[in-house]
């Protein structure tokens, strides 16, 4: 479901309450109330903090006397914050800025989320960001690790924070005119470079939008058909594999969630405000969709044996991990990310004993390199040293 609010022209807010909130609460201050899409209550740092040092934070641009309670609030909070106001200052000279506001409903108490939910639902709101800001870029089914280093400097532009009670959320500030170089992702020539071979963070937002909005139209058209062909035919759209997997895992597991997006009102940004729903049911479609994607690709299953070289896990991600063996042409290395975490401590365990593993999976070429798609399995420790096939192709180191 997808409602929108219509983008206003009015000027913007000497501080936007939202990028205020997230500033605050990345110097250390933590929300403890507040009344959805009125106002959010913060208390500064510090285990004493007192009722009367909190700070109350307008969320409503519309409200007759918005601009003296937000110059309120930004009194009272620079008194409170002291030597460290000016971190906030800092952080707050990045606006304007767009919003990106990923909630999920769950059996927690409002504003209150499972730690482990917790850490998946940050690495989702990451994976839908990413995925959305690399179909700036291009537009493709599968991305893989391509444009990853592009992505992270988009990341490293936006602010997060969560800035209403109610359901959990997560939100993305990004900034509207900063720019991110594309030289080392290699895709000189694309007309979403400017002259000096950068993106506008702007722009890169806009898609991110636009990415989430073809998705719920597909899933729309799912619903009303029963066809995934919608998916299929949207990936000129900004849908991928990435996209379609990251949203399943916002939805599942919940109550409902959702995607809103708040433009910042800049002069020739008319742009509505969003927000795009989801229902735990979605989950399977999206995944199924994200599968389909992959069906063009040439795909192999392949059996691999060799050492763990490598164990990562980040918060909110599944875990990867790194094999490697040696062969008639030398040291031979993979990577491969697990969905099963019983997989992971197995690894775990044989890397610290010194064991060998058998990892399975699929490989799908994606431009010149292959990868281990994440339905990779780990199917047992192995106590003796055996080989791997060695009839890879050159191209499949990485």
């Amino acid at each position: 479901m997808v409602s929108h609010e219509n983008g206003g022209a009015a000027a913007a807010d000497p501080v936007d309450p939202g990028l205020f909130v997230a500033a605050l609460e990345a110097t250390g201050w933590r929300l403890v109330g507040g009344r959805e899409g009125v106002y959010s209550r913060l208390a500064p740092p510090g285990e004493g903090s007192e009722r009367y040092s909190n700070v109350i934070v307008p969320l409503d641009h519309n409200a007759p006397d918005f601009a003296d309670q937000m110059s309120t609030a930004v009194k009272a909070a620079q008194l409170a914050h002291g030597s460290g106001w000016s971190l906030v200052q800092a952080a707050l000279a990045r606006v304007p800025s767009d919003q990106f506001r990923f909630a999920k409903e769950t059996a927690a108490p409002p504003g209150y989320i499972r730690w482990s939910d917790g850490e998946k639902m940050f690495g989702q709101a990451k994976s839908i960001l990413v995925a959305g800001a690399k179909s700036h870029v291009d537009k493709a089914p599968y991305f893989a690790n391509r444009l990853g280093q592009y992505a992270k400097r988009f990341l490293d532009t936006a602010l997060m924070g969560q800035t209403k009670v109610g359901s959990y959320i997560v939100t993305a500030l990004i900034p509207t005119s900063e720019t991110i170089s594309l030289t080392s992702a290699r895709v000189e020539g694309l007309e979403v470079r400017d002259a000096a071979g950068n993106a506008r963070t702007g722009d890169v937002s806009e898609s991110i939008a636009k990415s989430i909005e073809a998705t719920v139209e597909a899933l729309a058209h799912f619903h009303r058909r029963n066809s995934y062909t919608a998916f299929e035919e949207s990936v000129g759209r900004g849908v991928s594999y990435e996209m379609l997997h990251s949203l399943a895992g916002l939805a599942e597991h919940s109550d409902g969630a959702s995607v809103s997006v708040e433009f910042d009102p800049s002069p020739g940004r008319p742009l509505p405000s969003t927000t795009f729903e989801f229902r735990p049911t979605d989950a399977r479609v999206l995944r199924t969709a994200g599968d389909r994607l992959l069906e063009d690709f040439p795909e192999r299953t392949i059996a691999v044996i060799g050492r763990v070289h490598l164990l990562r896990r980040d918060a909110g991600a599944e875990p990867i991990i790194g094999v490697e063996w040696t062969s008639p042409r030398g040291r031979r290395r993979l990577r491969a990310r697990l969905r099963d975490q019983a997989d992971y401590e197995t690894a775990v365990q044989a890397h610290l004993g010194g064991s060998s593993v058998e990892i399975t999976g699929s490989l799908v070429r994606t431009g010149r390199q292959q990868y281990m798609l994440d339905n990779a399995r780990l199917d047992e420790v192995i106590d003796i040293e055996a080989g791997s096939p060695d009839d890879l192709p050159e191209d499949f180191l990485f």
